[in-house]
């Protein structure tokens, strides 16, 4: 947030930038004041406002905050509830980002499903202190949600209420970002997902040891897939991916296979016959690609943007400076 914005305007300027801080920080005016100015800016971070934060009166202006990101290190002891609480109003909170959030948990979550109902965009990846309780709420509540993410939540969750939350609220949602949760995603659920999310657009289930059902399943349902992270996922081999770029590819803007150790040459030909809209493409640690397949993914992917290429190990630095691509412009390249 640019800190400008509480000081563009003589009535609400520093005075209330530290009225607002103190129903968040336990901080008081005197010690506010005296931080650092790198600390102030950090501070700032945590709230990010919207143009119509001076055309509203003062008794309302908590309700006009719109996302809220609490990330930052320093703050892992925020006051969840007095957030929610004061800074979150139901027609207004449409995106909240509460990865990593320490302090987070089953309380703050269903006073948040309370409070905010019109939620769009949901982040609790990380937050290792809510349960099954809280995602109950969430599919009960949250019925505008479209983008749901829980990355890394490895045993806050058991594989009964994430299924029963895909069967209740899946086919509503746009993006999905399960990546990390190898304690509840495997192949059956990956059946679910497909079956449910009928809507789904951008789907990143990386590093779920995953396997080659999981393709099957997203091949025959997922066909509206344009962004799709299957990175680190060991298990998948050259015969899934194909079937599943035959399916899928046409629509695809952005894949990132990553680390898939068991694909071959065939593989990658496959992504260059079949993803002609592809806009960003990761092959990172990818050792079945080599220089000859290299060559002719940046020939015949006409809309490619951005390519990351790092630890390929049988890709040689000559062939990196020898590409050739189709557009005219060349897209960024991560050797």
């Amino acid at each position: 947030m640019n800190r400008k914005l509480f000081y563009e305007n003589e009535e609400h300027g520093e005075a209330l930038f530290i009225e607002v801080l103190s129903f968040i920080i336990p901080m008081d005016e005197n010690t506010l004041r005296g931080k650092q100015e790198n600390e102030r800016k950090q501070v700032s971070k945590l709230l990010i406002i919207n143009h119509d934060w001076y055309d509203v009166i003062k008794a309302g202006y908590y309700s006009r905050f719109h996302i809220y990101e609490s990330i930052k290190q320093h703050y892992d002891d925020l006051d969840f509830e007095l957030l929610i609480k004061y800074c979150i109003g139901e027609e207004y909170t449409k995106n909240v980002n509460f990865s990593k959030a320490k302090s987070f948990n089953d309380n703050s979550a269903l006073l948040l499903a309370e409070k905010a109902p019109c939620i769009e965009t949901l982040n609790v990846g990380g937050c290792f202190n809510v349960s099954d309780m809280s995602l109950k709420r969430f599919a009960k509540k949250l019925k505008c949600l479209k983008s749901f993410t829980i990355t890394a939540c490895t045993n806050n969750f058991s594989v009964r209420c994430i299924e029963h939350f895909i069967r209740s609220r899946g086919s509503y949602l746009i993006e999905l970002n399960i990546s990390k949760c190898k304690s509840f995603v495997d192949d059956a659920l990956i059946f679910i997902v497909a079956k449910k999310c009928i809507n789904l657009k951008i789907l990143n289930v990386s590093s779920c040891n995953l396997g080659d059902l999981s393709c099957k399943y997203l091949a025959d349902e997922q066909k509206g897939l344009n962004v799709l992270d299957l990175s680190r996922n060991i298990k998948i081999g050259d015969n899934s991916m194909i079937q599943l770029l035959e399916k899928i590819g046409i629509n695809l803007k952005v894949i990132k296979i990553e680390g898939l150790m068991k694909l071959t040459e065939a593989s990658f030909m496959e992504v260059s016959f079949r993803c002609k809209h592809l806009e960003r493409l990761s092959l990172s640690e990818c050792p079945g690609l080599k220089d000859p397949s290299l060559h002719t993914l940046t020939q015949t992917l006409p809309k490619l943007k951005w390519l990351d290429l790092r630890y390929c190990r049988n890709i040689t630095r000559k062939a990196i400076k020898q590409l050739c691509f189709v557009q005219n412009e060349e897209p960024t390249i991560i050797p």
